[in-house]
């Protein structure tokens, strides 16, 4: 009997001990497994340090960010500690940081001196003013040598805000090929006066540069030359949330507030409140466009003037002037953009609301004009005059526009379009005109006006309600006038 219990008794303890394994294993998985406590705590515990990482990036960024629009343009004082040399190594991760005057400097050094920096990142840290001390690690200087062309070298600041200033980043031989994000942040007061072609904050840019979310504030930019932009001279590639705030630009030809010329370039959410003035190829955005380049949704507010370019081959002078482009030529584009500002030419053919003149195969669509546009006075030679575009030709278009503002002109005025054909086909599509329209001869009207031998050019769905009259002779409140010329 004796035997019996005992061999029960360790029947029991066997089968103890396993159901205590089995629940020991239990526990353990519990604990340690793949869905165990243990794991569940370190998933948690990387969760919150991937969420306070988050939290930091966010706050470092929202700090960033307020600390750009409370300094609203003004400069903020450098803490470069290494200044002329560009931390970082260019990646999106880590882009080459300027924060300073004397960054800026080294690097258009750089940029002129060959080094393209293409598929590398440049990033604006700060905001920098030109004219002010806090801009620069020591703005009295003098290692960096003669930069603006007088025969002494002085102090940095005196030599970026007398003589020719600051040189432009890039040249016609190199170009800068990387990207420039401001990151927000301004330039201010940066000085140029230059004899030279491609003038501005860059001289001349590739077609896989990108610049963008920058600020140019109170820029007195101006040569003698041809290609000036309070950005850039001449861009290849992208420009994008770039803001020309006051100041002044001036040149020759193809002068823009953003660039003087764009070739393949697109140009997207721009604006500019500064004057622009030059010869020829003048606009608030860019002065010229060609070769499929874009232009969208972008606005001027700058007061924009023409002097003319005396031409021997027709003995007129060409002005070409628009609120947001002198000129769109070759398969090029301006799309939902618009000015809000004086647009004139002293003298010269060809001035716009939004462009000077439209050729070869390019179109205006979706933009409007409310600025003043032209000048009505005796002496003053202004033909081709409206309020969309001036001149437009050769298989071109202008669609879904509309104009407000007023019209003045010598000859050739229009609420839309100033003239259009000359031995060529044009379109007027989806239009309308509410502005006033004042001519000095009866060539003038409120749409536009066709040459009278072109057969093929059309004005479709456009209407005219503002006032047409002239101050030479009598005019109907008409659509479109003809005339051989």
């Amino acid at each position: 009997m004796i035997n019996k219990n005992k061999g029960i008794t360790l029947i029991a303890l066997v089968v103890t001990i396993i159901i205590l394994i089995i629940l020991a294993t239990v526990s353990i998985n519990m604990v340690v497994g793949e869905n165990g406590l243990i794991r569940k705590a370190e998933q948690a515990r990387d969760a919150y340090e991937e969420s306070s990482k988050r939290e930091e990036e966010d706050m470092g960024q929202i700090i960033d960010e307020m600390e750009i629009l409370l300094a609203d343009g003004e400069a903020q004082t450098v803490t470069d500690e290494k200044p002329g040399e560009l931390s970082g190594d260019g990646s999106k991760e880590k882009p080459y940081l300027i924060e300073s005057i004397e960054d800026l400097v080294k690097f258009s050094e750089k940029v002129n001196g060959g080094e393209t920096f293409e598929e590398k990142v440049v990033k604006l840290k700060v905001n920098l003013d030109f004219s002010n001390d806090i801009s620069y690690v020591d703005s009295t200087r003098k290692d960096y040598g003669n930069i603006n062309g007088i025969n002494e070298t002085e102090e940095l600041k005196v030599e970026l805000t007398t003589g020719t200033g600051f040189k432009p980043i890039g040249t016609d031989s190199n170009n800068f090929n990387g990207t420039f994000d401001g990151g927000g942040h301004t330039i201010k007061n940066i000085y140029i006066s230059a004899t030279d072609n491609y003038v501005g904050l860059f001289g001349m840019t590739g077609e896989k540069s990108n610049i963008k979310n920058i600020e140019i504030l109170k820029a007195n930019i101006k040569s003698t030359g041809s290609y000036v932009g309070g950005l850039i001279g001449k861009s290849k590639g992208t420009v994008e949330k770039v803001t020309i705030r006051e100041g002044k630009i001036e040149g020759n030809e193809q002068i823009g507030g953003v660039v003087g010329q764009a070739e393949k370039s697109t140009i997207v959410s721009c604006t500019n409140t500064g004057s622009i003035t030059g010869g020829r190829y003048i606009g608030g955005i860019a002065g010229y466009i060609e070769n499929n380049s874009t232009i969208e949704s972008c606005s001027n507010n700058g007061v924009i003037v023409g002097n003319g370019i005396l031409y021997s081959t027709d003995n007129q002078y060409h002005s070409l002037v628009g609120g947001i482009a002198g000129s769109v030529n070759n398969n090029s584009k301006i799309i939902n953009s618009s000015n809000h500002n004086i647009v004139k030419s002293t003298r010269g053919i060809n001035i716009g609301g939004i462009v000077g003149e439209v050729v070869n195969n390019s179109t205006i669509s979706k933009c409007y004009n409310e600025g003043k546009i032209g000048i009505l006075e005796k002496n003053i030679y202004e033909m081709n005059v409206g309020g969309i575009c001036g001149a437009l030709r050769l298989t071109s278009t202008v669609s879904q526009c509309f104009n407000k503002g007023e019209i003045n002109g010598e000859s050739a005025v229009g609420g839309i379009v100033g003239y259009m054909g000359y031995n060529s086909t044009a379109l007027i599509e989806n239009c309308y005109n509410t502005g006033s329209i004042t001519g000095m001869t009866g060539i003038t009207g409120g749409i536009g006006v066709v040459a009278g031998n072109t057969t093929k050019s059309e004005i479709k769905n456009s209407y005219n309600t503002g006032i047409v009259s002239v101050t030479e002779e009598t005019a109907n409140n008409i659509r479109r006038n003809r005339r051989n010329w």
